[in-house]
């Protein structure tokens, strides 16, 4: 609770200090101000957020739930940001032998930019890659971020980018 009325006032703390098997329970509040990604490793951990709120934040980087593991976010809100470029999506699920259930959340897409025959594309929601254990969505929404064309002014077609990128096994 950044209000300190947990255990902890720091979420990227929290998570380092967390050990597999645990629950990290995030009292409403907006993480993204004082956390720019996280970036979780060889854990299988249960992230909900209190239902009495909202609990937003920033773009997760999961890599390596171990084989036997299951890593669960429920009651979240993640919100992309400028880093979201770095796993090319605003949650990214690498190379875990573990499950992952995603519950009752909401992720957006990074919205593209462009002028004048310069742009960047949208990214996605939720990016799946290298993963050989299984990946459950539940009652969640998945937003792609929307690009923006390359073509010169006076143009302005949009295109909006898919919510779900997946690669190797699944």
């Amino acid at each position: 609770d950044p209000a300190g009325g947990g255990d902890s006032t720091d979420l990227s703390a929290a998570v380092a200090a967390a050990q597999s098997g645990d629950m990290l329970v995030l009292m409403p509040a907006d993480y993204t101000a004082s956390t720019l990604f996280l970036d979780i490793q060889a854990k299988a951990l249960v992230i909900a957020g209190d239902p009495g709120g909202t609990v937003t934040l920033p773009p997760l980087f999961l890599t390596s739930v171990p084989a036997g593991g299951t890593f669960v976010l429920r009651h979240l809100v993640f919100e992309a940001n400028s880093l979201t470029g770095l796993g090319d999506g605003t949650v990214l699920i690498n190379n875990s032998a573990g499950n992952v259930h995603i519950e009752d959340c909401t992720i957006d897409g990074f919205p593209g930019g462009g002028t004048f025959g310069m742009a960047t594309p949208g990214r996605v929601a939720l990016r799946i890659s290298g993963n050989t254990g299984a990946i459950a969505i539940h009652r969640s929404v998945l937003s792609g971020g929307v690009g923006k064309s390359t073509a010169s002014f006076p143009f302005t077609m949009t295109q909006r980018m898919p919510v779900l990128s997946f690669s190797g096994s699944t």
